[in-house]
Order: C-alpha cells, then structure tokens, then sequence
C-alpha cells in the first residue's frame, strides 16, 4: 500500500467512526491542555514572588500528578471501546485480503494523527487559555502583581513526552490485539453478546459488606486513621453493588409476573439484565467519579470561601494574652505589666475580659478523659479546666450550673451527653464551639470544661493540681494605630523567646497573640495555601467531570449499537414507535440516574468524615461547609441531567 493510500485509508477510517472518535480526540485534547496550563504555572519563572511558594507549588505538582495518571485511565479507557466498535471493520479487511501489514500501518498512521490532534489541539488551547489561568490564580491567591503568561519550554516537553508515550501505548495495545486474533474473531467480536449472568451471592455479600463497613468507619471512626482504608472499602463494595447486587434485583423483577409482563418493563428488564456485567462496572464507574467531583468541589470551595471567618474566629479581639503558671499572688503584677504597656505604646485599652484556668494535657477516648501529669502522648489534646464563676468574667454569662452539670466548649468533634475526669463523672448540659479560644486554641484541638467551684476543687484534689498556680488569659481590644498595636505585642515579648517579664527576677511562659501583628501575614498563609487547594480543586474538578461525561456517554452509545438490532425486530413484531420510546425512556431512567442516587448517599455519609478532616487542618466553619456540600450537590445534579438529555438523544438516533 502506497503512504497516500494509507493516509487516505486512516482519514476515511477516522471519518466515519467519528461518533466515537470525536470524544477520544476532544479527551486528549483537554488532559493535553489541563496538563499543559499546570506545568506552565509549575516553571514560571516569576513564581518566586508568590507568598508561600512552597505551598503553591507542591499543590501545582501534586495537580498535574493526579491529572496525568487519570489522563492514562481515561485515554485508555476510550480507546478500548473504540477498538471494540471497530473489530469488525478490521475483521472484514483481513477478510477481503487486506494483510495485517497493512492493518498495522493504517493503525500506525491513525495514531500518529490522534497523537499530534490531541497534543497541537491541547497545547494550542493552553496557550490560548494561560491568559485566563494566570489571571484566575492570581485572583485566587490575591497576588498584587499579576503573572504574566510565559513560554515554558520543560513543561512543554514533558508534557509531549507523556502523552506520547500514552498514545504511543494504546497503538501498541491495539496492534497487539490485531495480530493475534483471527479474522472471525474480530468479525463477531463487536457482536458477541453476554450469557444471562448468575446471581453472584458472593460478591452480593462482599459488597454489601464493603459499604457497610466503609459506612461504619465513616460515621464513627477518626479519618485521619481509616480515610483511605474507608474509601477503598466503599470504592470495592460500590461496584460490587452495581455488578452483582443489580443482577439479583433485575431477576427478583423478573420473578414478579405482575411487573415483569407488561410491554415495557418486559424489554427494560430483560435488556439489561443480559448486559448487566459490563453495565455494572460503568455504572460503578459513574458513582465514584461522581461522588470524587462532589468531594473535591465542596471541601475546595468551603475551604477557600471561608478564610474570613476563619481569621474572624482566630483573632476575635486586638490582643490576647495567655500567660501561665502564675501564683495567685503574682497575678496581679502580671496585669499591671499588660496594662502598663498598652499605655507606654500609646494604645487604650477596651473591652477588657480576663479568666483563670489550668490547662493540662490529657487523652480524650469517647467521654473519658484522663490527665496526662508525668507523660506525654502523641494523640494528647489541651485541656483547660476553669470555673463557671471565671467563664463568666469572660463572656458575661452565667451558666448556673448545678454540681455534677458541666458545660464544654471545644474546637474538636464532640458528641456525648456526659464526660468523665478521672473518677468523676460530669452530665454535659450544653455543648457548643467555644467562641473565646485564642490563635493557639482554634488551631489545635482544644477543650474547655466549664465546673462549678466546689466539683472544680475535686478535681484538683484528685489530681493532686495547685490551684494557687494558674494559667491566666487577658484580653481587649485596642485603640491605637496598627503600628502602635505592634509595638505593644513587641513589648509584652521583649526578646521573643515566649515569656513575659514583670521584672528581671519575674517572668513567666507567655503566648501573645496581637491581630495588628499577625492577622495580615496569617491570612496571607492561608489563602495561599487553600487558594492553590482551590485553584487545584476547579481543574480536578473539570478532569472528574470530563470522565464521568465521558462514560455515560460511552454507554450510552454502546448500549444504542447493542439495541439497534433488538429494537428492529421488536417493530418488525408490531411494537410501535411509542412503545419502544417508552420503553427505551423507562429503561435509561432506571439505570442512569441510580449512580447519581449512591454517589449522593456516599457524600451524605461522608459528611462527618470531610468535616473532621478539614476541622484538623484548623478549619470550623461548619455551616458554610453544609452549605457549599449541598450547592455542589445541586448544581452537579443539573449538570447530570443536562449530561443525560444530550446522551439520551444520541442513543435515540442510533436506535432508529
């Protein structure tokens, strides 16, 4: 065969396959452009001068790693059903003397055709699209100055490289299945079909324990444990579900007469129960992608969205001081110290609240709590442990608790009705996120338990803690210049090393937390840090997306070729129009819109498991992460049911 020819022959080839070729080229096309636009970002030469660097650039790497593993899984997976599709053409060639020399090169021509579409299509569209990325990073991050698009000839090597050696391992799959099938082979292998499948009770067991116990863990373990142990649980048992769990409902259906025998349940049920195996495994395939694009959306969004209210918790007041182990006797000097250099740098103080605790660490298991004196844990919490007559010198509100009542405020999850200090047991009466924790408090797990004086002194005298040596918190609000503000903090810790000093014979361990000092660079940190979280959330987004369209349409597509035939002779039998498109509707909707349902039920368990998740990298915006959680779920329901509209019409015109 003449290059022309074969050129010629690949064209043709690509054209009228181009149904399904469309999709596999516009998928390269986009992972080529993602990829791109990232590694672009990765080794910009200006990204020095975006604050914590660090940060943004291990969430760039890690982006594109994910970006580039899913582009292989999903390339893949594209092209195994464009080769199914065409085993026939191939197999009608072979019959009609076309060698498989000849088979080879076309094959070979066409990769190399979808190999420079995807990367000159997706490149291009990266460099068309850099403008618009760099500005929205820059948005996001709020850089001052913004990041000029820039040519970068190492991301756009190794972008070429990888997806060349992508495109170059389809070929070589494709051309390894060629040569060693025969001709027959290929003939009917597009139209072999499935054999009723058995009701497979093992995996039905397997995976309704796979969900059942990633559910478990999700709703009552901690998840920096058992995450991952808990999602390849529920990943396992998902397709189990769909695989085998289907099969056994479709025939209990098949086994009801009074469902079973109508005209289009009959041909709904019996359709896919043929065809379930490898129905299953796509439907599965939809959920998890699905509840992936439901995760990364929500706990992204939440966590860049709430950055205010974040530093609003964190620093509630202008100045906190925590000073501790202070001698009742020496507190007052402590004050006075405060107070005098709120005055010395120029600032009046407002608002001024103060309270004793002790803070210890402890070990919380459930509701038991046990003070750690002599040892030191890995999973110790801070414990601070105050009276309801100081709870009220902080926030103007009296608890009027009664002895053996508690009241506790925390920054960790929480959910008894009781907790018990040592040998002492305490009926909790109200529990909420305490709303006078410090920097230092909301950052780490804390926990503020609220006694009344006598069930207090118990307690230290079964611990055998001095009350006479306490940890003491000030706060106010100032009214000076933010300079003025600073230099107070600066004087309250003089040679920054942690302590506050009365006099050079009296200091004490001291945590100074200024807002004119810290806030600005604080807020700085985060939003870099969850921006590029975000920034990384909207292009993994779009990658999950793109797969989870891609095999709904796939399937859809696949199951139209495998219904054609069907649906010619059920009209050739009598049955109308009307009926097979009721039929064909009552079919869809009983499958498609199922994978929706469980990835949804999925993040609904899941909720407490991100929540504590995001609670440990310091965020507690609660509400605001619902709230994000449910639009996500909302907004990628719309997009679901457009998806299937779309894919819906494209079935229909393959089965005319």
């Amino acid at each position: 065969m003449k290059p022309s020819f074969v050129i010629r022959f690949a064209l043709s080839g690509i054209w009228k396959n181009r149904q399904i070729y469309i999709p596999y080229l516009l998928t390269g096309v986009v992972n080529v452009a993602l990829f791109y636009m990232l590694a672009t970002l990765i080794y910009h030469s200006k990204i020095e001068i975006v604050y914590g660097k660090q940060s943004v650039s291990n969430m760039l790497g890690l982006g594109a790693w994910v970006i580039g593993i899913f582009s292989v899984v999903f390339l893949f997976y594209s092209n195994s059903f464009l080769l199914k599709r065409r085993q026939k053409e191939f197999g009608l060639y072979s019959v009609l003397g076309m060698g498989k020399k000849e088979i080879a090169r076309t094959l070979f021509c066409e990769f190399l055709m979808s190999t420079f579409i995807s990367l000159a299509g997706g490149i291009l569209a990266g460099l068309l699209l850099d403008r618009l990325v760099f500005l929205l990073l820059t948005r996001i991050l709020k850089i001052k100055t913004i990041l000029a698009p820039e040519f970068a000839p190492k991301a756009l090597l190794i972008t070429v490289v990888l997806f060349a050696g992508i495109f170059l391992a389809i070929f070589l799959i494709q051309l390894l299945r060629i040569s060693t099938s025969r001709p027959i082979e290929l003939v009917r292998g597009s139209n072999t079909g499935e054999k009723e499948p058995r009701i497979k009770w093992i995996l039905v067991i397997l995976g309704l324990a796979g969900i059942g116990a990633g559910y478990t863990l999700a709703l009552t373990q901690k998840p920096v444990m058992t995450f991952f142990f808990a999602v390849l649980l529920v990943i396992f048992g998902t397709y189990c579900l769909f695989i085998a769990v289907s099969i056994a409902v479709l025939k209990l259906l098949r086994r009801k007469k009074s469902f079973y025998y109508k005209p289009g349940n009959f041909t709904a049920v019996s359709g896919m129960l043929y065809r379930m195996k490898q129905n299953g495994v796509g439907l599965a395939s939809i959920s998890i992608l699905s509840a992936m694009v439901l995760v990364t959306i929500a706990t992204t969004v939440s966590l860049y969205a709430g950055v205010d209210d974040f530093m609003t918790d964190s620093f509630p007041v202008d100045l906190s001081v925590d000073i501790h182990s202070v001698s009742t006797e020496n507190k007052p000097r402590y004050i006075e110290t405060i107070r005098k250099a709120i005055a010395d740098t120029g600032n009046t103080a407002e608002d001024e609240t103060s309270y004793s605790y002790y803070q210890v660490h402890a070990r919380i298991d459930g509701n038991k709590v046990e003070i750690l004196t002599d040892t030191i844990s890995e999973d110790m919490v801070w414990f601070s442990i105050l009276s309801d007559t100081e709870y009220e010198k902080s926030t103007g509100i009296n608890l009027g608790l009664k002895q053996g009542e508690a009241r506790l405020e925390y920054t960790s999850d929480f959910k008894y009705d009781s907790i018990t200090v040592g040998e002492k047991r305490f009926s909790v009466r109200k529990m909420e996120d305490t709303k006078f924790l410090t920097l230092m408090g909301t950052i780490n797990k804390s926990y503020y338990l609220i006694l009344t004086e006598s069930d207090l002194d118990s307690i230290f005298t079964e611990y055998g803690l001095d009350k006479n040596t306490m940890s003491y918190n000030y706060k106010a609000n100032l009214s000076g210049t933010k300079e003025q503000q600073i230099a107070c903090a600066q004087a309250l810790d003089k040679e920054d090393n942690g302590r506050i000093a009365v006099d050079s014979n009296l200091s004490a361990i001291s945590y100074v937390t200024s807002k004119a000092d810290s806030f600005d660079e604080l807020k700085d940190g985060y939003i870099t840090l969850y921006g590029s979280i975000f920034f990384i959330g909207i292009f993994l987004g779009i990658v999950f997306l793109l797969g989870t369209v891609l095999i709904i349409y796939y399937k859809q597509i696949s199951e139209g070729y495998d219904d054609a035939d069907r649906f010619s002779v059920m009209r050739k039998v009598g049955m109308s129009q009307e009926e097979i498109r009721s039929t064909i509707r009552r079919q869809i909707i009983m499958v498609f819109f199922l994978p929706l349902l469980v990835a949804i039920l999925h993040i609904l368990v899941a909720y407490r498991y991100m929540a504590q998740i995001l609670q440990v990298i310091g965020y507690v915006n609660q509400p605001l992460f619902l709230l994000c959680t449910g639009g996500c779920i909302l907004v990628f329901a719309l997009v679901y049911g457009a998806v299937y509209l779309l894919t819906a019409k494209a079935y229909y015109r393959i089965v005319k």
